[in-house]
């Protein structure tokens, strides 16, 4: 029978107890050679985690900036197709048409059709104080909790409220200085559930709803949903707000958009 030789492993304590265990020498070169291998393992571990963990943050800021990318096309588009349904038109020549409308987008100004002014002019004051009284009772724009508001400060266009990822709120909109210098302000958003309650929005980064604009900028801000809020936002709206950034922070602009599913 052939001998192998072990070693022993002694603990003595102060108060003179002892442990003692035998084990062949393989064992015992395995033991110290995990012992000097472990922080290297864990090192190589903590590096792919980290590069795991750098990976997915490129990816989702990739996938952010390829979102508001899709939202500025569609924008585009949305424009084109305005521009070609001007040049189909038969009555007037296109360039005038397109003249017209660069310069009602350039001005900020919206202007009412002539059956809506020839309407509100002909309506008389019972009526002027019975469309009052229902404005204050409806929800949305014109509730006397949130009536709406629009100033000559910017114009406010193109807003698309969107649910993405069960968990995000997706706000894209169209900032347009409409006076001469330069514009400065915040935009603030407050969801309101169908259960009628107001949660304020944190936009993610926290200044993205800040602007400051020459001419035009396209906005677009992600925001989570605020605890208590459901997932299945059926028939939720946003109130936005836009606010200078004079001391008192006057709001130049309120109106209140469905979130889209």
């Amino acid at each position: 029978m052939k001998y192998s030789e072990r070693l022993s492993l002694v603990i003595i304590r102060e108060d003179g107890r002892r442990q003692s265990w035998r084990l062949r020498r393989v064992w015992l070169h395995a033991l110290l050679g995990s012992l000097l291998l472990l922080p290297c393992l864990a090192g190589v571990l903590g590096w792919f985690c980290y590069d795991a963990w750098r990976e997915n943050r490129l990816m989702h800021d990739e996938l952010l900036r390829l979102e508001n990318e899709g939202e500025a096309m569609e924008g585009k588009l949305e424009r084109l197709e305005q521009v070609s349904i001007l040049l189909e038109e038969s009555a007037v020549p296109g360039r005038d048409i397109l003249t017209r409308a660069l310069a009602q987008s350039d001005m900020g100004d919206t202007v009412a059709s002539p059956a809506e002014e020839s309407a509100a002019t002909a309506a008389p004051g019972g009526e002027e104080a019975a469309m009052k009284e229902q404005m204050t009772r409806q929800e949305g724009p014109g509730h006397a909790e949130f009536p709406a508001i629009t100033s000559d400060y910017v114009s406010v266009d193109k807003v698309r409220v969107r649910l993405v990822r069960n968990r995000m709120l997706r706000i894209a909109l169209d900032l347009r200085n409409t006076r001469d210098g330069r514009a400065e302000g915040e935009v603030t958003a407050i969801l309101v559930t169908p259960e009628g309650k107001h949660m304020p929005l944190k936009f993610s980064p926290s200044d993205v709803g800040k602007f400051s604009i020459l001419r035009f900028k396209r906005a677009v801000m992600s925001a989570g949903l605020p605890k208590g809020a459901d997932s299945a936002l059926n028939g939720a709206q946003v109130l936005l707000e836009v606010r200078d950034n004079s001391v008192k922070r006057t709001v130049v602009f309120r109106n209140i958009f469905a979130v889209e599913q």
